[in-house]
């Protein structure tokens, strides 16, 4: 028996996905423990995820709380504010960062002694907070972008556009311009009233390794395909809606796709390993120079791809059916 305490009023509880209607489960188990997913979900609250390990014949209590969802702030001036309407007049884009997630400071190993050269050596680097995007740029809100500055779609996938699944086809240069002037980037920034951008391969392991330092995957243990939207045991075709409820692994932070459905671009230039001095290969202007990605992508057949230390460039103004993107800010 599980008891579950402090959940919202009219909140919807689930055990393995499977709606419990009440606040207590119960379960035959043949094996002497059995663990379990809690997720719980109300409006005007962040969803709650969490494990639980039942044992047989003994009664288990957790307490649970949920996080509001914040209001976003308001920006204090937006400038040509008749070519900037209010954040709200964008849904898709108000509800992605109205679920910004905060991460804390923190210091960790970047890299791997196991993976490939461009893994190694391993380095400790330490992370100022910041915020991050729990799932990757939508569709929907690429549309809400493309429809407010008049310009094209990209090229569409071979699936079409699905509002809720990873936009693709769009370069580095289309999300934060050229001299990181211009672009989505820009847009969403001068809306949200605050500086809204790539993040660096460093946050972007940080985030993946968080509570797992050390495993080779956000979740500890090896490469589990219930985990990741990815072709090691089934060949996909296209990408995944961000709220899917398979093949998908949430961290304690709240934040999915950190590895499978899209490769994600990150705001560094990319250099061949962790030795070499990055102020000498870190001019943004050049066009040439290829941009960090992170996370595998939906198409990739290997476990390998999907490790939190996995990384790999492309030339910055490439558009591809397998690279999408999402956005940090600084803490507020």
């Amino acid at each position: 028996r599980l008891d579950i305490l402090g959940a919202p009023a009219g909140a919807t509880i689930k055990v393995d996905d499977v709606a419990i209607g009440g606040t207590v489960f119960t379960d035959e188990i043949a094996d002497k423990t059995k663990e379990v997913e809690i997720a719980i979900s109300a409006s005007g609250f962040r969803p709650f995820v969490s494990k639980v390990i039942l044992t047989r014949g003994k009664s288990s209590t957790i307490s649970v709380s949920l996080e509001p969802k914040v209001e976003l702030r308001k920006p204090d001036s937006v400038t040509n504010l008749k070519l900037n309407p209010r954040l709200t007049d964008y849904p898709a884009l108000y509800e992605y960062l109205s679920v910004l997630r905060d991460i804390p400071m923190g210091t960790f190993d970047l890299g791997s002694s196991t993976g490939p050269a461009q893994e190694k050596p391993i380095t400790s680097t330490s992370i100022s907070a910041f915020r991050m995007g729990s799932y990757p740029v939508t569709v929907a809100v690429w549309k809400e972008y493309c429809t407010a500055n008049n310009l094209p779609m990209p090229r569409r996938p071979s699936w079409g556009f699905v509002d809720d699944h990873p936009i693709v086809n769009v370069s580095w240069f289309d999300i934060v311009g050229v001299n990181s002037q211009g672009g989505f980037c820009d847009w969403v920034s001068n809306l949200g009233g605050y500086r809204l951008t790539l993040p660096t391969e460093a946050q972007h392991e940080y985030v993946a390794r968080f509570g797992t330092s050390g495993q080779e995957y956000p979740w500890k243990g090896e490469f589990d395909d219930s985990k990741v939207w990815s072709s090691v045991k089934l060949c996909r075709q296209q990408t995944a809606s961000v709220i899917r409820k398979s093949n998908v692994y949430q961290n304690s932070l709240g934040i999915i796709d950190l590895v499978g459905n899209v490769g994600q671009w990150c705001s560094d230039v990319y250099y061949p390993n962790y030795s070499v001095n990055r102020a000498d290969v870190q001019d943004r202007t050049d066009p040439k120079v290829n941009r960090c990605i992170r996370g595998g992508a939906w198409i990739f057949p290997l476990p390998s791809f999907y490790r939190c230390s996995d990384r790999y460039g492309c030339y910055p103004g490439a558009k591809l059916p397998l690279i999408g993107f999402r956005l940090v800010s600084e803490s507020q």
